[in-house]
């Protein structure tokens, strides 16, 4: 700096050092884009769009479809991400071109989950399970576990005794309230959970049991953990910044609480595992570990692994229909002629002598577009679990790198006045045709499309049809005295979920 007759002060060298380092971070950001990308803002360095997202990021996305198009890039932390915002893109992309689009990229927080509670030595990555896995691993995995969950009864009549078993134990705990207001979360958790273990482990769960007990609160903690997360899959080094690393510990605490209880169980079945009395899952699961043992080459299927797969489907099984039916409820108390419609379908179909079944469920149209619009309005994974692609691809005329990753704004598909005129409104008849019967609506995917179509499809319908018609078949849902109007705020994180409140379920007149 001497040769051109500057001298600067040691601020000023620190002044001058942050200027260069700013600038350089811009010019950076603006020559990395490649080229012949979808439209998009540009955003900001080092944090692209991440920080303009606001709480509701899937509306934020969606008001900037209408700018930039239904197929658009933005930036969310260093990761180049396109967004899909109609029905047709989404289509095109997960379904004609499903093998560029199905792998999936990483995930900050699941990794820093497994390296900080799994203390095997083999498990390096985030590849595991059924959620998060790509390649070779998320292939075999979901291959096995479809099959599998079909055997022990999803979507077959073969399951209904266990979910009615829990359906019957949850209207006892309802009407134990006596019509006073509470929150109905943990009983519907604590039920949808019980069927999970009954497919996984053979057997369901007292509510008093210790060990259940600890596992629940573990799962409902980390429902509302996960709703506080946030921007760390954006950018994963907030997790060390106040109050993220408070938040970072909770989700570590319950996480070895939940995994604690997943491999006790896991070594029960390990210890009495008899090849020729196939229980459950996790026995299906231990047979297939010792058959491609014998085959002696690498395989995919190991102790370790069986635990992130039971992960997985305790944490997306579990709280995805509790919400859904907690959405029902808000809902059924927003619109007590649609709610006293259903009952009326109820009482004509169905009656008071028994619970209802799913051979009902053809017999009763309205109750089940009932049940899809609250699943269109009350849309619990608006921006799905993101994609990623596998290779460069051409898409719509744009050109997309590999390891780019994919969204789907399930909340702009849904709420397409193309395909949901009046999108805003509650209107269950949108999905009945002139003579009542129930008509598909290609742009309806609360379950996403693809090859990563959800894995419990079947098992949630199950449960959405004979929880939501049971309960109602039973009970009049009202406000709290004083309460005027049921509350629509939401918390925005790895699920949509309304904010903790209050109802009052009541007998039937």
């Amino acid at each position: 700096m001497a040769t051109l007759g500057i001298v600067l002060l040691p601020g000023q060298n620190f002044l001058l050092l942050s200027a260069i380092v700013v600038i350089a971070a811009f010019v950076w950001h603006y020559l990395r884009r490649p080229r012949n990308l979808p439209p998009g803002p540009r955003g900001l360095p080092l944090v692209g769009s991440a920080l303009s997202l606001g709480e509701r990021p899937d509306l934020t996305l969606k008001d900037w479809a209408k700018t930039y198009g239904p197929v658009m890039s933005v930036y969310l932390g260093p990761q180049l991400t396109v967004v899909l915002s109609n029905a047709a893109s989404a289509k095109d992309a997960f379904l004609k071109q499903g093998d560029a689009f199905s792998g999936r990229p990483e995930f900050p927080m699941f990794d820093a989950i497994i390296n900080e509670i799994i203390t095997d030595s083999n498990i390096t990555s985030g590849n595991h399970g059924l959620v998060f896995s790509t390649g070779k691993l998320w292939k075999e995995q979901r291959k096995f576990a479809l099959a599998k969950l079909r055997g022990f009864g999803v979507g077959k009549v073969s399951l209904e005794s266990k979910i009615k078993e829990e359906i019957s134990i949850l209207l006892v705990a309802i009407k134990s309230t006596n019509g006073e207001a509470f929150d109905i979360q943990p009983l519907l958790n604590t039920s949808v959970c019980n069927v999970i273990c009954s497919i996984m482990w053979g057997n369901r769960f007292e509510h008093h049991d210790e060990q259940f007990k600890i596992l629940m609160k573990a799962l409902n903690q980390e429902f509302v953990n996960f709703a506080t997360t946030g921007l760390l899959n954006f950018l994963p080094w907030l997790r060390h910044v106040p109050p993220y690393r408070k938040l970072m510990q909770d989700i570590l605490c319950n996480e070895r609480k939940i995994f604690e209880v997943l491999k006790k169980n896991r070594d029960a079945h390990v210890s009495n595992f008899d090849e020729d009395n196939i229980r459950d899952f996790t026995d299906a699961y231990q047979h297939e570990i010792q058959l491609e043992q014998k085959k002696s080459h690498e395989t995919t299927f190991t102790d370790m692994e069986l635990l992130f797969v039971i992960w997985d489907l305790f944490m997306a099984g579990t709280e995805t229909t509790s919400t859904t039916m907690r959405w029902a409820m808000l809902f059924m108390l927003k619109h007590p002629k649609i709610c006293r419609k259903v009952q009326v379908e109820i009482d004509d179909v169905i009656g008071g002598g028994r619970l209802p079944a799913m051979a009902d469920a053809n017999m009763m149209p309205f109750t089940e577009a009932t049940i899809m619009e609250i699943q269109r309005l009350g849309n619990i994974a608006p921006l799905a679990v993101p994609h990623a692609t596998s290779e460069q691809v051409e898409f719509r005329g744009y050109t997309i790198p590999a390891n780019t990753t994919v969204m789907s704004n399930i909340t702009a598909i849904m709420m397409d006045p193309t395909y949901f005129p009046n999108p805003e409104r509650f209107c269950p008849e949108r999905f009945l045709d002139e003579n009542g019967r129930v008509i598909k609506n290609e742009a309806f995917i609360p379950f996403s499309v693809g090859r990563r179509v959800c894995l419990g499809e079947s098992l949630a319908k199950m449960e959405l049809f004979l929880f939501f018609t049971s309960i109602l078949q039973n009970f009049d849902v009202k406000l709290p005295d004083g309460v005027m109007e049921p509350s629509f705020e939401g918390i925005f994180g790895a699920t949509w979920m309304p904010k903790p409140h209050k109802i009052c379920i009541c007998a039937r007149e």
